[in-house]
């Protein structure tokens, strides 16, 4: 069958104000401004209402339609009861919404003659954040879903999500993609009837058998994250049996960074608001059992270095950081003690949100605990007479001015540097040239002079000889007396 996309081109070209208009200026299924291609073009979207969405609002609902534009006269001066209530209940039972609006008094863009239903008041527009530049569905879908599937009881007439777009009115083919210029991957367009807007309908007033549906859960919670960076200060295991080796009982730290790449913030509040995707955030062991090396089965956001994470895509945007408020990266630093058995042990985590689910991967370390053999205990230095100088060393450990090193005295009968020799005093060096033989006082036995007489040169006119002791002078004096006795004659 011969496709005929290139119609888009035409009817843009048709179109000057298609290119230029804002955002939710699709006015109805009607409306030129959504673009519509209605044969030949598979969808492009990626949102596709659920069958049992369609199924349960299959019923017709009659389409309201806007008045010309007079100006703004008959705007609505801001949106509607029923779409408060309307906006109120979304808000209060799925996550992942950053705002809810949408009034706006102004003509549709597209075609200026006419009023937009934002003008109207029966236009909402649910922001929900990008993921990675591209629709959420974890969170839009499930809303668009339940918009749909109780369309009757509240009143939903028409309804743009990621591209695609589904009408009330319409009797067949009410799914069709939308390729206007906005493709609405941020937020969903919804709008109700006059009867919705004045809470006429049975969503408002409980005539129905369920007057408040329960929306159902998100197919998979807003919150997800992925791992940065992980390791330990323990050292590598050069076996090949695990990661890393510890020696029993030994301590060990070991630490997980991990992202918020989800469309929820991460806090430690233990929130049980429903729908409260984010408020009860937590590390986890996923079997719920104690880790072999904490010792425990939760690590608290709050015990972390970021206890407020944002992700990218949040309001405020999450920081690239990990130790500040609104970032997006935080780090569980854990500090616990190797096993005292020998083995291959293994630390296994994963993000929690108490109240709601288990999200993002598993993180885990594995370990080889080993025996280690013991360390010699330090030897113990005794030193009792504290000289510095322990015993062993000290030849005399009770008298501390005996050590090496002391100052030692001669001829004291006191080994005082621990050497193992007593030296002896000094001995003078004796005079050069003959002693001064008529001194006296010259004492020959120790070759140092005593004084004990008259002084030098002088005969000492006291001086006897000792008993037993002759004299060497005697003999020349006599030889001299007799001389001079010759010479007389």
């Amino acid at each position: 069958m011969r496709r005929i996309a290139h119609v888009a081109l035409p009817l843009a070209l048709a179109l000057p104000g298609c290119l230029a208009q804002a955002p939710d200026e699709c006015d109805g299924p009607d409306d030129p401004a959504c673009g519509l291609i209605t044969s030949g073009v598979a969808r492009p979207g990626d949102d596709a209402p659920s069958a049992d969405a369609l199924a349960a609002g299959a019923a017709i609902v009659h389409y309201d339609d806007v008045p010309a534009w007079d100006g703004g006269a008959h705007c609505s001066g801001g949106i509607t009861a029923g779409g408060r209530a309307l906006s109120s209940y979304l808000r209060g039972h799925f996550d992942g919404i950053s705002s809810i609006g949408g009034y706006s008094c102004r003509p549709n863009t597209a075609n200026t003659a006419k009023m937009s239903v934002h003008g109207s008041g029966r236009a909402l527009d649910i922001m929900i954040p990008t993921v990675s530049g591209g629709a959420d569905n974890d969170v839009g879908d499930p809303i668009a879903n339940w918009l749909i599937a109780h369309s009757t009881e509240i009143g939903v007439q028409y309804l743009v999500w990621d591209r695609t777009q589904w009408s009330g009115s319409r009797t067949s083919s009410r799914v069709r993609p939308y390729t206007g210029p906005i493709p609405h991957i941020d937020h969903i367009h919804v709008e109700i009837t006059l009867p919705a807007s004045r809470e006429e309908t049975a969503f408002f007033t409980g005539g129905t058998t369920d007057p408040s549906p329960t929306p159902p859960p998100p197919a998979t919670p807003p919150l997800d994250a992925r791992i940065v960076a992980q390791g330990s200060d323990a050292a590598a295991d050069g076996t090949g049996a695990a990661q890393f080796t510890a020696c029993a009982g030994a301590p060990v730290t070991f630490w997980f960074e991990v992202e918020a790449t989800g469309s929820a913030s991460w806090v430690d509040w233990n929130d049980t608001t429903p729908g409260a995707w984010g408020h009860a955030v937590r590390l986890g062991v996923p079997t719920d059992t104690p880790d072999p090396l904490v010792g425990v089965g939760r690590i608290s956001l709050n015990d972390a270095s970021n206890v407020d994470v944002h992700p990218a895509s949040w309001s405020p945007a999450g920081g690239d950081c990990s130790d500040a408020p609104t970032c997006r990266r935080t780090v569980f630093r854990m500090n616990g003690h190797a096993p005292s058995e020998p083995g291959i042990y293994r630390t296994t985590w994963r993000m929690v949100d108490e109240t709601r689910a288990w999200f993002g991967p598993e993180m885990w370390l594995s370990y080889r605990v080993t025996e280690c053999a013991a360390a010699a205990p330090d030897p113990v230095v005794v030193d009792e007479d504290l000289d510095g100088s322990p015993a062993g060393v000290d030849c005399d450990d009770a008298d501390a001015a005996v050590h090496p090193g002391a100052q030692e005295i001669c001829e004291d009968g006191v080994d005082s540097d621990c050497d193992g020799v007593e030296p002896a005093c000094d001995t003078p060096i004796l005079p050069t040239g003959s002693p001064d033989i008529d001194d006296p006082g010259f004492d020959w036995s120790h070759g140092e002079t005593v004084h004990t007489g008259a002084t030098r040169h002088r005969i000492q006119s006291s001086c006897s000889a000792a008993v037993g002791r002759t004299s060497s002078l005697a003999p020349l004096a006599l030889i001299g007396l007799a001389l001079l006795l010759l010479r007389r004659r």
